[in-house]
């Protein structure tokens, strides 16, 4: 009898520390064949930091290997007034390194994590290697659902698509990741980070966002409506099948315009995101707007 207690209390603990509301691996390959990968997800029961129930352990202190893959978080809002931009130190940005990262969230919804700018859900993957090309791949089914279809993975850093200019040149900008099963590093993306080694990690951000999130740069998909013209000069027009929900700003606040049939009219200048509905589907998409 004891026994058979035992193994449930193990199998349950084993159970609990492996589940999660989502979780999916991104694995990464070397022009040699070389191999490594990790696992993201989320959970409300997540915290902003290391979970051992979810099997993260920090790496931070083992120096990584010349070809590796591990995970985190970095601080974001340390990143947007950082004064190096192009070379930060690994160990200065990053929260914590592992082969799992889960983190708090939930299926359409967000919780406001401490360091992430307020209800972004990113997590990092950093990329140690000493050849090219590389390639990063993932299983787009995963996302393929109202929970992450808007998900993305970018080498552009997230404290930087607004307002700051950043790491040119970019290998593949944003691709949203229910429509591709990879990427490919040619040779470096986004922030090249540098580990205690003084040798060069690279950087690139994952964003778990739902059907409601917001979009950036093209990721609307390839078939979506789009907003014309793009950049805009105060007037742009919306599809004549969409609805206007709201327009907001990069922080989330509402920015102020007037609506003729489907042409916006806004005096507000810089990045606007355009809330649409369409019956019961939601969109989100990023205008340009220079008002001259």
């Amino acid at each position: 009898m004891k026994l058979r207690v035992i193994l449930f209390l193990l199998a349950s603990t084993y159970g609990y520390l492996f589940s999660q509301e989502f979780q999916t691996t991104f694995y990464l390959v070397n022009d040699h064949g070389s191999k490594d990968s990790v696992t993201i997800g989320y959970d409300p029961a997540a915290a902003d930091g290391i979970d051992p129930a979810f099997g993260e352990v920090d790496l931070s202190d083992l120096l990584m290997e010349n070809f590796e893959l591990r995970t985190g978080q970095v601080n974001n809002e340390q990143l947007i007034y950082f004064d190096d931009l192009e070379h930060p130190s690994l160990d200065t940005l990053s929260q914590y390194l592992g082969k799992r990262e889960i983190i708090p969230k939930n299926c359409l919804s967000h919780i406001p994590v401490s360091n992430q700018a307020g209800f972004l859900a990113t997590i990092n993957l950093f990329i140690k290697t000493e050849s090219y090309p590389v390639s990063v791949k993932w299983n787009k089914e995963a996302f393929n659902n109202a929970c992450l279809s808007m998900s993305f993975i970018t080498d552009w850093p997230i404290a930087t698509w607004w307002d700051i200019p950043c790491c040119n040149p970019l290998d593949f900008g944003e691709v949203l990741l229910e429509e591709k099963d990879s990427i490919t590093l040619y040779y470096h993306s986004g922030i090249n980070l540098t580990d205690q080694q003084g040798d060069t990690i690279t950087m690139l951000t994952i964003l778990l966002n739902d059907e409601f999130g917001t979009a950036t740069n093209d990721l609307q998909k390839s078939n979506g409506p789009k907003i014309f013209p793009n950049p805009s000069n105060g007037s742009f027009s919306i599809p004549d099948d969409w609805r206007l929900l709201k327009l907001s700003n990069s922080m989330g606040s509402r920015v102020d315009y007037t609506i003729d049939d489907f042409t916006i009219h806004t005096s507000f200048t810089g990045i606007i995101f355009i809330t649409l509905r369409k019956k019961s589907e939601i969109l989100v998409l990023k205008h340009v707007n220079n008002v001259r």
